[in-house]
């Protein structure tokens, strides 16, 4: 039985048992409660029948009686003061029956006793149930002894209505106790369903499979619940990539000061001897020139060395209120050329009146470098750059756009990782060092590909409270 299952009888049947059990019990004091009122009628009744056919003092001939038979829907049996039976509505053998149950001696002596005018009691006549109201009342002819009027009330109707009563009552409360089942079922099945949907996947989350979310479900607790899960699921997932993006770092980071280290003192070997090549064959001019171009390759090669053990160490910012579009404007006279002569145009789109925000100057165009750098090397063939500055919300978004051959889907977080690149001459390091100036800043970048055909390289940098209001000295230059 899996959990689900458990859960679900859980709630249900305590539910259900606790409805039939309250029916049960409901049904046995309905069904006591109206016995006791059809029986007190009946006994109202018979004692009023009684009383009248007493005190009007009738002459109980078989005619008369039958008719007041008729009338009052009870037979009638009068006893002589000496016991025997004057006058009755009932055949022989059923008076016979009667006085097998009931003695008239012994009922007039209760009645002598207890100084009262009727007694009632329950007979047996072909084993259906009838109430018997016993009155004395005077008779002169019968000398002390008066004599005794016995009302036989059949009950037996009254049982079968009970009877009928109690079965639909009955069907009533079979039908209530499915209804209930069905709904005990329903709502046991809308609690126990989420319930166990989360248990799946808090089980999931616990085998390390983040990615499994769970849906919300109707009841607002449980909502609350599936939504803490999910969020739970997320940021361990969050957690997971930075850990592992930590490793990934910190190995690369070993291997960086490796190559560093390694290269470092034989390049600066290569470059000694260089120059004092070039001092010795100052009198050659085309030898002066193969040298130059070696120097100037081993200067590449120490920029490169010195790059990567840079790019390796902890992010540090020197932070100060900075407008952004002057800052842009002090970059793209640098990389211009670098553009130009790959045949790129650059085209800028700065939003004018931009709130001043808190960065390290150095660091974001550090990141805007890589950025053009990469639309550079994704227009081979030559194209459009363009570079926008826009306040969006609580943040300034600046966008680097090209038209090249976009980012494949399943690249595009990748692309982050250090030392994964699309560049044949790459080292895979731009991208993941400017998210982490981005982070380091409390911002954000994304890459995307826009429907137009343009991919963007987007740059989020959050503002601080103090910092949402405009700065009309910041203007496009």
């Amino acid at each position: 039985m899996t959990a689900f299952n458990r859960l679900h009888l859980r709630i249900m049947l305590p539910f259900v048992g606790l409805i039939v059990v309250v029916g049960i019990v409901s049904l046995l004091l309905s069904r006591h409660t109206l016995d006791r009122l059809m029986d007190r009628r009946l006994e109202a009744q018979s004692q009023r029948i009684s009383r009248v056919l007493a005190n009007a003092q009738f002459v109980f001939n078989p005619v008369y009686l039958a008719k007041l038979r008729d009338a009052i829907d009870s037979d009638i049996v009068v006893f002589a003061g000496d016991g025997s039976v004057k006058a009755t509505t009932v055949v022989p053998e059923t008076v016979e029956t009667l006085l097998g149950q009931l003695d008239p001696a012994r009922l007039y002596e209760t009645i002598s006793v207890s100084n009262q005018q009727t007694l009632q009691r329950k007979v047996f006549l072909d084993r259906r149930p009838f109430l018997v109201t016993v009155r004395t009342m005077p008779d002169p002819a019968a000398g002390e002894q008066p004599t005794m009027l016995w009302v036989l009330a059949d009950m037996g109707d009254a049982a079968a209505l009970l009877s009928a009563f109690t079965a639909r009552i009955v069907l009533v409360g079979a039908g209530g106790v499915l209804l209930v089942v069905i709904m005990g079922y329903w709502i046991a099945r809308s609690v126990s369903r989420p319930v166990d949907e989360l248990v799946t996947v808090t089980e999931a989350i616990a085998d390390g499979r983040f990615e499994r979310q769970a849906g919300l479900p109707a009841v607002a607790e449980l909502r609350v619940l599936a939504e803490a899960v999910n969020t739970m699921s997320r940021r361990l997932s969050e957690y997971r990539d930075k850990v592992a993006q930590s490793s990934r770092l910190a190995a690369a980071g070993k291997i960086t000061a490796a190559m560093a280290h390694e290269i470092k003192n034989p390049l600066s070997s290569i470059k000694m001897l260089s120059q004092l090549l070039r001092d010795r064959l100052q009198d050659v001019p085309e030898n002066q020139a193969m040298i130059r171009s070696i120097l100037e390759e081993i200067t590449r090669l120490e920029r490169i060395v010195g790059d990567l053990a840079n790019r390796m160490k902890p992010t540090a910012l020197a932070l100060v209120s900075t407008q952004i579009n002057p800052l842009v404007d002090q970059l793209l006279p640098l990389i211009q050329p670098k553009l130009a002569h790959r045949k790129i145009q650059l085209q800028k789109d700065c939003q004018p009146g931009l709130p001043r925000v808190t960065l390290d100057p150095d660091k974001v165009k550090q990141v805007l470098w890589n950025l053009l750098l990469n639309a550079m090397d994704s227009m081979p063939a030559g194209g459009v750059a363009t570079l926008r500055t826009r306040l969006a919300g609580d943040s300034i978004c600046i966008c680097v756009d090209d038209q090249g051959e976009g980012i494949a889907e399943d690249q595009r977080d990748r692309l982050f990782d250090p030392f994964v690149t699309t560049k044949p001459e790459g080292l895979g390091l731009g991208l993941s060092t400017s998210r982490e100036i981005a982070a380091a800043h409390g911002g954000t970048l994304t890459l995307e590909n826009l429907a137009t055909g343009v991919t963007r390289a987007t740059l989020r940098l959050p503002l601080q409270p103090d910092e949402s209001a405009t700065d009309g000295d910041d203007t496009d230059r």
